[in-house]
């Protein structure tokens, strides 16, 4: 009896270890076609169906004429709200007049939400912020992001050395994703001297096994994407394709456009 007790009471922690583990993040938020991108009510949406502390949301910053951060992939309106024309070209009053569409072309009531307002939003929730910084404005966006004191719930995407190196210089404590799927970018981001607990490798399908392991014996964190409109025709995987790249990988973030279904196969 008491062996029986032991094994159960070993499952259960084993259980919440892995649960523990994976960090799971919502490409853009979210992508399904009844939601927006880039766009609170999405945030909320997505953090109803999983459990929020192991939530993150992955967002796109860009910066307007009069020099307000907004959340934005692409480097036009065009495709996500019902106005035209470059971000960078267009003022706050202009911007802030549109409505943002769903992915599936819907318009809706929604704004297009500012920095500021989303780091306001973090700082009442207990969600984790990954950002896609899409210009050159590194320092900037650490500085709001320090003033918002949530630089810990923050992790900053790099896929140039030269950036990393910047992000590492402005702050030692923000999270900092660097692009390694080979050796010689390990080698070039090892010598920076990140400290591990700061630095997430991003891998992708031909970074090696025995480079995986060798990041792991470092305890630097290793994420990828999932990436399904691109991959598998704008569908989720099923429970079981979700948990097997976390284990194939050995990943402790996966980012994936159908955070929900995710969740179902790492939970």
């Amino acid at each position: 009896m008491r062996v029986l007790l032991f094994f159960l009471v070993m499952m259960v922690s084993l259980q919440e270890g892995i649960s523990q583990k994976i960090q799971l993040c919502g490409h853009r938020g979210v992508m399904y076609p009844e939601q927006a991108e880039n766009a609170l009510s999405g945030f909320r949406w997505v953090a109803a169906q999983v459990r929020p502390d192991t939530m993150m949301v992955e967002i796109d910053l860009r910066k307007s004429k009069d020099g307000t951060i907004y959340l934005m992939h692409d480097e036009a309106v065009d495709r996500t709200t019902n106005g035209t024309g470059k971000i960078s070209e267009l003022s706050d009053v202009y911007l802030n007049s549109l409505y943002l569409k769903t992915s599936g072309g819907v318009p809706t009531t929604e704004r297009i939400p500012t920095f500021k307002e989303v780091l306001t939003y973090a700082q009442r929730n207990p969600v984790k912020l990954m950002l896609d910084v899409k210009i050159d404005i590194w320092e900037e966006v650490i500085q709001h992001v320090r003033a918002a004191n949530l630089e810990k719930r923050c992790l900053v995407l790099t896929f140039k050395v030269e950036y990393s190196k910047r992000v590492a210089a402005a702050s030692s404590t923000i999270g900092l994703s660097c692009l390694i799927t080979s050796e010689e970018e390990w080698k070039a981001i090892e010598a920076l001297q990140i400290p591990a607990q700061q630095l997430v490798a991003y891998i992708s399908a031909i970074t090696d096994s025995s480079l995986i392991a060798l990041l792991k014996s470092k305890k630097i964190k290793v994420m990828t994407d999932v990436s399904e409109y691109l991959r598998h025709n704008a569908k989720p995987l099923n429970a079981e394709e979700y948990a097997q790249k976390v284990k194939q990988q050995s990943l402790d973030i996966l980012i994936s456009d159908f955070p929900v279904e995710a969740w179902k196969g790492v939970k």
